[in-house]
């Protein structure tokens, strides 16, 4: 008895020692491999942050964040990849790295720091990247046969 009490108090004493809204901290590390990925990494507020790693073949991530740290990395390997990232305001960056065939990228942005990356290696790429405003930059990077 004197056990399931303690156990009991120290469960009570994790659970309220540690109450802090649920999207403060955010953060989402995904690694997939195999056949017909998918990942969707869906934060709203605070810090934000996510990666995405995938290899195999028919990858699909997609990345939705709205405010403050963003931030968001997704890499592919394999054939028919898809990544798509969605940011709304604050820190910004992205960053999309995919090698093999028939890659699709797709990044935007809204508002303050941005950036935005997308690298590309092998046949069929295709890339967009739409920013609004503040900081901006964007650089495509492909390579292969296109």
């Amino acid at each position: 008895m004197k056990h399931i009490l303690m156990t009991a108090s120290a469960l009570v004493f994790l659970v309220t020692a540690n109450v802090a809204p649920a999207s403060a901290g955010n953060r989402a590390v995904v690694d997939q491999g195999g056949y017909c990925n998918g990942a969707v990494a869906d934060q709203h507020g605070k810090r934000n942050k996510s990666f995405t790693y995938q290899r195999g073949r028919c990858n699909m991530a997609k990345t939705f964040q709205y405010g403050r740290g963003n931030r968001a990395v997704t890499g592919q390997k394999g054939y028919r990849n898809n990544s798509e990232i969605y940011q709304q305001g604050k820190r910004n960056v992205a960053g999309h790295a995919q090698f093999g065939s028939r890659n699709s990228a797709y990044t935007e942005q809204y508002g303050t720091g941005n950036a935005a990356a997308t690298i590309q290696a092998g046949r069929g790429n295709q890339a967009d990247t739409y920013q609004s405003g503040k900081g901006n930059m964007s650089i495509i990077i492909q390579g292969g046969y296109n």
